[in-house]
């Protein structure tokens, strides 16, 4: 968890505004945000279609798509 601070907040109102995405978006815009404080990221979901546009704002992070009746 990542304390959603004003900085935060800007980056993930940034990252929605980089990516042409209205707020429906901020939740998946939330999990991008928390991939940049590392050089490289993975986010592992079911439903890759908005979060993948989102993702590519953010250079390093990585979309895998896991269906969730899988084991992981």
């Amino acid at each position: 968890m990542l304390p959603t601070d004003e900085r935060f907040a800007k980056l993930v109102g940034a990252i929605l505004h980089d990516t042409a995405s209205g707020s429906e978006h901020i939740a998946d815009a939330h999990v991008v945000a928390a991939c940049t404080t590392v050089d490289s990221a993975i986010v592992l979901t079911a439903d890759p279609d908005d979060i993948a546009a989102l993702a590519a704002a953010v250079p390093g992070t990585r979309i895998v798509t896991r269906d969730p009746g899988s084991p992981i």
